[in-house]
């Protein structure tokens, strides 16, 4: 889902919980059960150069499908799981591996030559550990690491004090580049220019956000346009 579909798709949530609210007779008048526990989601992750990065948004393909290796998931029961499966990669000597696996299936088979193990205390049923599973992506991460306590609700990105792209051909590193400085001039921007609430959402979120990259400065705008342009991780989906 790319960033501008997801700002569609809250939208059109925030507007049925709203017309949910009314129906209700205003805020405080109703609870929502969810289907699933509400707890913090868990993301893949990415070490790179000493560190553990979160996988916020990536293109290329091929993408990890756990039917591929012969796994039949279900969905676990907290926002956490729900999506099956989570993936721990590794780039070294320039390329980038799937090392550890986590999911939900009841006879997961072996990947990669690596017996599941059940895991006791973890959100997921089994694990993968040491996969060294070479993956031949050609596309790029944006990873993410030193969450700021003030969110950007509709840009998740700028909230991490750090932030890497890697472009990868073929399973090969072929730049790697440190966007923090480029992320800063935007959050600066994004607290100097007003946001019109009473407009549509999606819409407003989109014009405010070229006003915020012009103003930003020409390296800050571009980096917005390239992140734009990758497809957000969607944790949330199974």
């Amino acid at each position: 889902m790319r960033f501008r579909d997801h700002l569609r798709a809250e939208h059109e949530a925030l507007t049925l919980l709203q017309r949910v609210v009314l129906s209700r007779g205003g805020a405080g008048c109703f609870t929502i059960a969810p289907a699933f526990a509400m707890t913090e989601v868990i993301r893949d992750e990415v070490r790179f150069e000493g560190r553990t990065w979160v996988l916020l948004a990536m293109s290329g393909e091929p993408r990890f499908e756990p039917a591929r290796f012969g796994l039949a998931l279900w969905p676990g029961g907290r926002t956490a799981d729900v999506r099956g499966f989570a993936l721990e990669y590794e780039v070294r000597g320039g390329g980038v591996y799937v090392e550890r696996l986590l999911a939900n299936s009841h006879e997961p088979p072996p990947v990669n030559g690596v017996a599941a193990a059940a895991v006791a205390g973890e959100t997921f049923s089994h694990g993968y550990d040491a996969l060294g599973l070479a993956w031949p992506l050609s596309g790029t991460f944006l990873l993410g690491a030193g969450v700021i306590a003030k969110a950007r609700r509709f840009r998740p990105f700028l909230s991490y004090a750090s932030l890497a792209e890697l472009v990868f051909e073929q399973g090969r590193l072929v730049e790697a580049t440190d966007c923090s400085a480029l992320a800063a001039p935007l959050r600066e921007a994004s607290e100097a220019i007003a946001f019109d609430v009473k407009a549509d959402l999606a819409v407003a979120v989109a014009e405010r956000w070229r006003a915020i990259g012009q103003r930003a400065g020409a390296e800050a705008e571009a980096f917005l346009r390239r992140v734009e342009a990758l497809e957000q991780v969607d944790y949330t989906r199974f």
